[in-house]
């Protein structure tokens, strides 16, 4: 719970904390989008996503990277191309937190379109 309150929003100034997800379309497949608290940088005009895990379900880079590439859509979709600086996923059962760049998650499009296809 320590983690969550640190992380919600409150620990630093959120730009947005969504109660809703926002549909990101992939290759004819969607899927709701929803980063928990988005942080923006004045200095750099910069946003960071962050994401938090309720579950059981064990956290790796991998998992991460599948996560953050619907994330960073929506942000950008929001906020603008190129704005969205990092997204960090935190597992809050177990404490570990994953960073993924926007490249690296961009990196995982073909990746996301498989498993949304598969489902």
């Amino acid at each position: 719970m320590e983690s969550y309150i640190l992380w919600d929003g409150e620990g630093a100034s959120a730009v947005e904390t969504p109660a809703k997800g926002q549909a990101v379309s992939f290759n004819g497949s969607s899927v709701r989008a929803r980063p928990d608290v988005v942080i923006g940088d004045e200095k750099t005009g910069e946003y960071e996503a962050r994401v938090l895990l309720w579950d059981d379900l064990p956290l790796d880079q991998d998992a991460a990277e599948l996560i953050a590439l619907p994330v960073v859509e929506r942000v950008e979709d929001t906020y603008g191309n190129g704005k969205v600086s990092v997204v960090k996923v935190l597992h809050l059962v177990t404490g570990q937190l994953e960073e993924v760049s926007p490249n690296t998650a961009r990196g995982r499009r073909a990746d996301v379109e498989a498993l949304l296809a598969s489902v």
